[in-house]
């Protein structure tokens, strides 16, 4: 059974993150993962009504629709969010998990995999920040689906487009949950910043890539 310090351990992190992730080895597992999807999976609850408000208003007035409002307003696409924002921190963790298990293997120094996926965890919480960003932007000004990134200067209609798509992968928030995540290697292995940060942002870039290319 988990302390209540235990799953009060994923907001510390988000304000003293070195403090929390020093403690990496030990770092219970569970407490980030649940919160974060149940956190993500509730804000995007919550926007529904909003999208699907927003879409009724572009239909009646006859001007052109929203292709990301298109999208979230549908009732079909609302579960498919729903069930993606509750499995997205776990996928996460995993994906990271996996790619840093093997990219650690050019270094002399060595995780396991339990550490490597409690790190990860943490490092996804900053997205629901970005989350919880969006959601108040979005009832703040209905009139255009919020976008945390640099891809809020691109027109909507360049949704589809690679560019908008490579822009929109460089938000804030991203970049802080990787900021996290080699801090919290740096804390364990004891290595040094550069080469931890070239293990890390290599994979990110490489997927951003092959996100803006599909």
């Amino acid at each position: 059974m988990l302390s209540k310090a235990a799953w009060a351990t994923p907001l510390w992190a988000l304000i003293d993150p070195q403090r929390i992730l020093r403690a990496g080895r030990e770092l219970p597992v569970l407490p980030q993962y649940v919160l974060a999807g149940i956190a993500s999976a509730g804000l995007t609850v919550l926007q529904f009504p909003l999208y699907r408000n927003l879409l009724a208003g572009q239909i009646s007035s006859g001007g052109s629709v929203d292709p990301i409002l298109l999208d979230k307003a549908s009732s079909f696409q609302e579960w498919l969010m729903v069930i993606a924002f509750l499995g997205a921190p776990f996928l996460y963790g995993l994906l990271w998990t996996i790619t840093l298990k093997y990219l650690m293997l050019l270094t002399d120094r060595q995780l396991s995999f339990r550490s490597l996926y409690a790190i990860a965890g943490y490092a996804y919480l900053p997205r629901v920040l970005g989350l919880a960003l969006i959601s108040f932007l979005a009832f703040g000004n209905p009139e255009r689906v919020p976008v945390t990134s640099a891809a809020v200067f691109l027109p909507n209609e360049w949704v589809n487009r690679a560019v908008y798509r490579l822009v929109n992968w460089f938000d804030p928030f991203s970049v802080w949950g990787i900021v996290l995540l080699i801090m919290g290697l740096q804390t364990l292995t004891g290595m040094r910043v550069r080469p931890l940060a070239l293990l890390v942002l290599a994979p990110w870039l490489a997927a951003a890539s092959l996100f803006a290319a599909l």
